[in-house]
């Protein structure tokens, strides 16, 4: 497995995070999970998107652990 499908690999299990944890009532409209990033612990993934539509990495965004600022997604 290639970094760009362990990544998405682990983009994809969060977003299904997002949908277990609104399913279950853990999470309402404004709940939120986070990730660090599985190559580069410098970032986390996080969305402001309510979890009960999150349904691609587009919905989630990268941010840098030092300083707290939106990334641009990896390729």
């Amino acid at each position: 497995m290639g970094q760009d499908d362990e990544l998405r690999l682990h983009l994809a299990k969060m977003i299904d995070a997002f949908h277990i944890l609104h399913h279950k009532g853990v999470l309402d409209f404004s709940g939120t999970v986070s990730i660090r990033h599985p190559l580069n612990g410098n970032y986390f993934f996080t969305s402001i998107t309510p979890p009960n539509v999150i349904s691609s990495p587009s919905d989630l965004l990268m941010f840098n652990v030092n300083d707290g600022r939106v990334t641009a997604m990896p390729p």
